[in-house]
């Protein structure tokens, strides 16, 4: 909405992997001539469209190759136009880490790459009410795919591991966030 109020001549196409997701934004009040939806893959963008301006907000930390695909986008833009991004950094969720390491359980998060490309990080503490509000929170985010290998916690592991992070965090979660820019 912020892009589409800020760009108000411009055209936009709006995507996600998910049928869901982009109804949800459908939804949103994101009613606009202006507008094209789509639901297509952001790694593996068949389009055959350039544009000034790409922004992806929290989905790049899921392409499985990440800066082969930063490259494949930045083909999309045209001379001069840049790509936008936010990902996770490697250091977020350190509450969340203590928590299972301290527990001797395994850590199902994603390792989150750092490309070349960032040029500013920023990091967030949020006050959860419980350890699970941010599994929940997470898990709705569409955060729910663990690291490859990975044996997610049983039913009581996770209530042990939600006990001790409420106990020793109150519910606190640090996001630190790493913002990237590429230009054509």
């Amino acid at each position: 909405k912020r892009l589409i109020d800020k760009y108000p001549k411009s055209n936009c196409v709006i995507s996600d992997i998910s049928a869901r997701m982009v109804e949800q934004a459908k939804a949103s009040n994101l009613n606009s001539d202006r507008i094209e939806w789509r639901i297509t893959d952001g790694e593996n963008l068949e389009i055959d469209q350039r544009f000034d301006l790409i922004v992806s907000n929290m989905a790049v930390q899921w392409f499985e190759n990440l800066d082969q695909s930063l490259e494949a986008l930045k083909n999309n833009l045209n001379p001069g136009g840049q790509i936008l991004y936010s990902m996770p950094a490697p250091t977020s969720f350190t509450e969340w880490k203590a928590t299972l390491k301290a527990l001797s359980l395994p850590i199902g998060l994603q390792d989150f790459k750092m490309p070349d490309s960032i040029y500013k990080y920023e990091s967030k503490t949020i006050a959860y009410d419980t350890a699970l509000d941010f599994l929940k929170h997470m898990k709705h985010l569409g955060a729910a795919t663990p690291r490859a290998g990975y044996q997610p916690l049983t039913p009581a592991q996770i209530k042990k591991a939600c006990a001790y992070a409420d106990t020793e965090f109150g519910g606190k979660i640090t996001w630190t966030i790493m913002y990237g820019k590429i230009t054509a």
